[in-house]
């Protein structure tokens, strides 16, 4: 799946911007499955009757318990930084109207940036080291 250059630096302003529902939305709106799964969870996060947000809460609080009421967003908006960098290194060409196209992170790439979104905003925010060493 790939996305053009208009759609990534919407994205890119509006995560700037700390609308990290925005850019999962106007990702979501031009095909990219991942952001529109991203945007349901962070829309339904509070939604007890959610099952999207219970199986998210649930996997926070049993990696980091307590963290998720004051780190959540931090880490989705760090994810979502990640993940926008992630398109921008990789440029497919242009399109018919001479615009640039760009391929969308596959699963692991994805996985890795939300693990290391977790990890830097957990630990930084919270003063603990990053690792159990200290």
């Amino acid at each position: 799946m790939e996305i053009t250059e208009s759609v990534l630096e919407q994205a890119q302003a509006l995560n700037a911007s700390g609308d990290v529902s925005g850019a999962y939305r106007v990702l979501a709106e031009a095909g990219d499955n991942y952001s529109q799964n991203a945007l349901v969870v962070i829309e339904e996060i509070n939604d007890p009757e959610s099952i999207f947000a219970r199986i998210v809460q649930t996997h926070w609080d049993r990696v980091v318990p307590g963290a998720r009421q004051t780190h959540f967003m931090a880490v989705g908006a760090l994810h979502q930084f990640q993940y926008l960098q992630l398109i921008e290194r990789e440029r497919r060409g242009l399109t018919e109207n001479g615009e640039q196209r760009y391929l969308l992170p596959n699963s692991i790439e994805i996985e890795n940036s939300y693990r290391t979104a977790l990890v830097l905003s957990v630990h930084v925010q919270s003063d603990r080291p990053l690792s159990g060493n200290q």
